[in-house]
């Protein structure tokens, strides 16, 4: 007997979680299907994210970050620990908690919105109908008016190096490891493979990383891509820009095996032997037979459900968003995407800027960028490295955190105004200890009008430049000037006083 909803979400990563919640909120009788099973071999929800992704990883990257930390550089603020160890089992198990506790969290936030979690594998066989065959192998029917596809994606494998989860591991077997590998190879020098290398390095693997292409970070700022590398470098990372691995060979048994890893570089073919080696050249979205071919659902070359701006496919009642679908694979905007589609079946006119989708790598130090604009306004000729606008940006960003570990980098793309920063990078510690303050002080007319433009209902005013004695005390502008100069009071930067000034304050 098929069950009958008004929503059914495939997936619950972030994309597919935040979509199926926000559905219910709205009125939609809802149901998530999720394939994954925990260690205990009980459906969890969560998807790659929170299981085997952004999660234990910056688990690990915390850990060993307050292991470097602990080991060398407590002596500098007067802090005495004796000396530090290490136990590498015991840092797994707390990436294991944190994982358990957040993906038992998102069952708690289903019950709580009344979504329906069901377990199994799901399968678009019409319009309508999904097919789920749970763990034991039953097939039950769902009917949907809607159906969203957030089946996320899987890490991309080469043939040079198959992965075994043993010697050779992709990103989920990097987080399994019992024990620091003396010789650790990474094949990928992006996101994951940087992040991965960062963990195990700062606990002690020699870590060489082989990168095909022959720049650093590509699609990052030059500025900030270089100085990055330099300072991973210093940490332990031997990255090796160029090198195309063309082969792998597997030698040893149990605890003395090794691998030993072919690749061409700019001087020729060569060979290097390492006791562990971590695929991550990429992702790839997971849509192998999620959907029948009879539904007529278009899928591109590399796999990903073609959509709208909207995340609508080809078919009116079948929508699809997250790493199924084109653009940057990014828990927060397949979470953006999920939101935006079910607004939209509510009948809002919720629509994404997919200029605005910010992303960070979780190294130390992290870098952040908003790619999609700053490539916009280089294109344009609106660029401006971080030599020519560092001091006017000290004015409108500012540390909540007192740091001598390493210089704070930023490059920003300025159009008319410098406060209007359409594509911004930062290369620092803590990206979530930044924020904007004094906003606005001392835009111009035309600046403030270009910012209420692009923000409807902003507050934002423009300077009420006349003179105290120039004005009837109990006009609006005089209300307006003290006012602002009541709010101003702190404003102790240089942009901040000329703003004071510029109001008569």
């Amino acid at each position: 007997m098929a069950s009958n909803y008004d929503v059914v979400v495939i997936g619950s990563g972030p994309a597919g979680y935040v979509a199926a919640i926000r559905a219910a909120q709205l009125g939609f009788s809802t149901a998530c299907v999720e394939k994954w099973l925990n260690k205990d071999g009980k459906t969890v929800f969560g998807g790659t994210c929170l299981n085997v992704g952004c999660i234990p990883s910056k688990a690990l990257l915390d850990s060993t970050h307050k292991f470097i930390e602990a080991r060398d550089h407590f002596d500098a603020h007067g802090i005495s620990t004796g000396k530090v160890a290490l136990d590498v089992p015991a840092m797994i198990a707390r990436k294991d908690q944190v994982v358990t506790q957040l993906t038992g969290g998102i069952s708690g936030l289903f019950a709580a919105n009344k979504v329906t979690g069901i377990g199994g594998t799901a399968k678009v066989v019409g319009p309508n109908t999904v097919s789920v065959t749970d763990h034991e192998g039953k097939e039950t029917t769902i009917e949907a008016k809607y159906i969203l596809l957030a089946a996320g994606s899987i890490p991309i494998d080469i043939p040079p190096t198959p992965v075994d989860q043993e010697t050779i591991v992709d990103s989920t077997g990097a987080l399994e490891f019992s024990a620091v590998p003396k010789r650790l190879g990474v094949i990928g020098a992006g996101v994951i493979g940087l992040e991965l290398g960062s963990v195990w390095a700062r606990l002690g693997a020699e870590v060489t990383v082989l990168e095909a292409m022959d720049s650093f970070l590509p699609a990052t700022d030059r500025q900030v891509a270089k100085e990055a590398q330099k300072i991973l470098t210093k940490q332990g990372l031997d990255i090796k820009l160029g090198a195309r691995v063309t082969g792998s060979k597997i030698s040893g048994k149990g605890t003395k095996k090794s691998v030993t890893v072919e690749f061409t570089d700019g001087e020729g073919d060569k060979t290097q032997t390492f006791d562990k080696l971590i695929v991550a050249v990429g992702r790839r979205p997971f849509t192998q037979n999620l959907v029948d071919e009879s539904v007529g659902i278009e899928l591109d070359e590399r796999g990903f459900v073609k959509v709208n701006d909207q995340c609508a496919t080809s078919v009116p009642s079948i929508f699809a968003i997250g790493d199924a679908v084109r653009g940057p694979m990014l828990a927060h905007k397949g979470s953006e995407e999920g939101v935006m589609v079910v607004e939209r079946l509510a009948g809002k006119q919720t629509q994404m800027n997919y200029e605005l989708i910010p992303s960070v790598i979780y190294t130390h130090p992290e870098i952040a960028n908003l790619m999609q604009l700053h490539k916009k306004a280089k294109a344009a000729g609106d660029h401006k490295t971080a030599s020519h606008i560092i001091k006017k940006l000290q004015n409108k960003v500012t540390s909540h955190i007192v740091n001598t570990d390493y210089k704070r980098k930023f490059s920003g793309v300025a159009r008319e105004q410098i406060e209007r920063i359409p594509g911004f990078k930062s290369f620092s510690e803590a990206k979530g200890h930044f924020r904007p303050t004094e906003k606005g002080a001392g835009m111009t007319k035309k600046g403030v009008e270009a910012h209420r433009r692009e923000n409807p209902g902003s507050k934002l005013q423009t300077a009420v430049t006349k003179k105290p004695s120039e004005m009837d005390p109990d006009s609006k502008d005089a209300k307006r000037r003290k006012s602002f100069c009541a709010r101003s009071k702190g404003w102790t930067g240089e942009r901040g006083k000329a703003a004071r000034a510029r109001w008569n304050c």
